[in-house]
């Protein structure tokens, strides 16, 4: 999560999401070569009519945003969070650990705290003038509450439960939510391209879900 917010410094939310895209595909490769799972035709064709949806999404129908995309340091980083985010979901499923889902998370949390604050100190000492609004407070307690804690149980339940290959088809889901959320909030209209592309990525889901591939 730290290195997706320093990536968002550098390139664009288009890109972003795009590259995060690839989330799935990469989690199906290392599937296979890792937990020897051979991938069906219809998961190949769901992952395919999915990531379809999210670029007509992001895009807004404009294919020659694709063809105008750019390579820099933030697309690197999101691309690498990608591949190990995949790795971390395969071994989750290849070598399960017998804890309980909120113990594991606690764990993770321990490790990583340190590493956060030894960040946290270099940050401060290089932007001295940080001040912490009220708004800022809520902000954090959100991130804290639900991505950091609550996305991760419910992350550990779905790839314990069906799988690397089916839970990664779930990242598709985001940009169709982020849309669904926008109507309301940001008082956005309903495009073409978000109607298109949510079918495509809902169809691309049951697809992907309902044809498991076969574990021989």
């Amino acid at each position: 999560n730290t290195i997706l917010y320093l990536a968002a410094h550098s390139t664009t939310a288009i890109n972003i999401t795009l590259f995060s895209a690839s989330i799935p595909i990469i989690t199906l490769i290392m599937s296979t070569v890792l937990l020897k799972h051979k991938p069906s035709r219809w998961q190949l064709l769901g992952i395919a009519c999915s990531f379809l949806g999210v670029a007509i999404i992001v895009t807004k129908g404009s294919f020659y945003q694709l063809l105008s995309l750019t390579i820099n340091p933030g697309d690197l980083m999101v691309i690498g969070i990608a591949c190990v985010w995949s790795l971390y979901s395969v071994l989750l499923r290849k070598y399960p650990i017998n804890l309980k889902p909120l113990a594991l998370l606690t764990t993770f949390i321990a490790a990583g705290l340190p590493w956060l604050l030894v960040l946290t100190v270099i940050e401060w000492m290089a932007v001295p003038n940080i001040h912490v609004t009220g708004a800022d407070g809520l902000l954090f307690l959100y991130i804290a509450v639900f991505p950091s804690i609550l996305a991760y149980l419910f992350w550990t339940y779905g790839v314990t439960t069906v799988g690397p290959n089916v839970a990664a088809l779930s990242t598709y889901l985001m940009p169709l939510f982020t849309a669904a959320i926008a109507i309301p909030l940001l008082g956005e209209r309903l495009a073409v391209s978000q109607l298109l592309g949510g079918l495509l990525i809902l169809a691309g889901l049951y697809l992907g879900s309902l044809f498991r591939a076969n574990p021989h």
